[in-house]
């Protein structure tokens, strides 16, 4: 469990039905759209009840049902525009998990700040502190050798991850990883580029959480 004194076994594959309020559902609400869940295993230190499944909204203190005590957060999911959970991947062991998303999320289009702007990254990243957030890039510089800089939000660096662009006006990919950090509860990163008439676009692809 979340304190590391209780073993929590769930014995089979088990169904989270999000509509539905309670054990094996949604801790309280109704499903919403566009939305990040955190996956939950709950169980009863006194060994009444079985252990079950709960999904949340909160990172830190879901709604628990009745006659359930311990929890452990196990993973985090996210729904579209129409209340579907978005297709993933999950990978890693032990407290350590990596989910990459079957289509990146857009989180910034044609930036342009020339000072260190935030972004943020809370439609396809956990509230979580100190995430590691796979980033995709398009960078087009309105100069060749101009450049586009991400880091932590909130950093003092100057520098960080720094995409150069190689010819005026032409879009260059990259694929880098940076580190999200919490701004009032919200997972931030920060970008900058060299001038006003450059260009710059992210999108989430993976994020790595820590259980």
């Amino acid at each position: 469990d979340s304190s590391n004194q209780f073993d929590i076994t769930l014995g089979a594959s088990t169904v989270i039905d999000a509509g539905v309020n309670g054990v094996n559902g949604l801790d309280t609400g109704s499903l919403a759209n566009s939305t990040l869940y955190y996956v939950y295993i709950i169980s009863d230190s006194r060994s009444f009840n079985t252990p079950k499944l709960l999904l949340s909204t909160s990172a830190t203190a879901p709604y628990v049902p009745a006659g359930y005590d311990i929890l452990r957060r196990i993973g985090s999911v996210r729904t579209d525009g129409s209340a579907h959970f978005l297709k993933f991947y999950q990978s890693g062991s032990a407290s350590q998990r990596k989910y990459t998303w079957d289509a990146p999320i857009s989180v910034l289009s044609g930036g342009n700040s020339t000072t260190f702007a935030a972004v943020d990254l809370s439609g396809a990243v956990p509230a979580l502190a100190n995430c590691r957030v796979g980033i995709i890039s398009s960078f087009t510089p309105a100069t060749a050798a101009n450049a586009a800089t991400i880091r932590p939000s909130g950093s003092a660096a100057t520098t960080g991850v720094t995409i150069t662009g190689v010819v005026a006006a032409k879009a260059q990919g990259a694929q880098e990883e940076v580190l999200a950090l919490l701004i009032s509860g919200v997972p931030k990163i920060d970008y900058i580029v060299a001038a006003t008439g450059d260009a710059l676009s992210l999108s989430v692809i993976s994020f790595i959480e820590s259980l």
